[in-house]
């Protein structure tokens, strides 16, 4: 059988309506099971340092707060 985009987007949420609480099930059994792995990669993501186009370095946490910030504005060349 083939779907057209609308279709299968159609048939994706009733199927996530449908399943919820099995869907959740499962990704709870993932976090359960891969914690520590999940954690690990979530502590490293947040420590690189970026450079940005105002010329600072910040971590890539701190990026999208950086980017509304003052400094960032002044420092941005037009």
């Amino acid at each position: 059988m083939v779907w057209t985009a609308e279709e299968k987007t159609a048939y994706q949420k009733e199927y996530r309506q449908a399943n919820k609480v099995h869907i959740a099930y499962r990704k709870k059994e993932y976090y359960d099971k891969h914690r520590e792995q999940i954690l690990e990669k979530k502590s490293d993501w947040g420590k690189i340092k970026i450079g940005c186009e105002c010329g600072c370095y910040v971590r890539r946490d701190y990026l999208s707060k950086h980017m509304k910030s003052v400094k960032h504005s002044k420092n941005v060349p037009n």
